[in-house]
């Protein structure tokens, strides 16, 4: 028996089917009433008609709550390593993902309903001599300001500065 806010809640235990299932007793055994169950393929905390939180805490102030309410989960002060692809959404139904920098108010932004990869101001794209930046080929007529693209008419570089079309030179 235990204590949760002002209510006394008991558990029960039953071995059914192969699995060991602990359940609220005033509840009995019901999609609302298992708290708990230890089987051969799987361990199961609460069911599809309810709403359990895992909350995992550490020294200081780190963190691991999962909220399946909030459909959220958050680390604090816990570092995390990643072995595998990471796969944010699915095609045509796309998130936001923001990774900050250490200056405040710089990050980097998808933009899910932009299409676009945003930078905020303060937030610089720095790539190496050995890296490539691909430029689209196209012909000539954007009139969406900051298009950069090399001219398949002239094999010139051009770009839209908000007014007009302009073309890269050497001079």
């Amino acid at each position: 028996m235990s204590t949760k806010g002002v209510g006394v809640y008991g558990i029960n235990s039953v071995f059914a089917s192969g699995s060991l299932v602990f359940y609220e007793k005033a509840v009995g055994r019901t999609a609302t009433g298992d708290v708990f169950t230890v089987g051969t393929a799987a361990v199961k905390v609460g069911g599809t008609a309810q709403d359990v939180d895992f909350q995992f805490y550490g020294t200081g102030s780190l963190s691991a709550i999962i909220d399946t309410g909030a459909a959220t989960f958050t680390l604090t002060g816990i570092a995390t390593t990643m072995i595998g692809a990471l796969t944010v959404g699915v095609d045509d139904t796309g998130h936001d993902v923001k990774f900050f920098g250490a200056t405040s108010g710089a990050y980097l932004l998808w933009d899910e309903s932009d299409d676009a990869l945003e930078f905020s101001a303060g937030a610089n794209l720095t790539m190496s001599t050995t890296s490539k930046l691909v430029i689209p080929v196209k012909a000539s007529g954007s009139t969406t300001a900051g298009d950069l693209w090399l001219d398949t008419t002239d094999s010139k570089l051009h770009f839209y500065n908000g007014s007009a079309e302009k073309t890269v030179t050497d001079s």
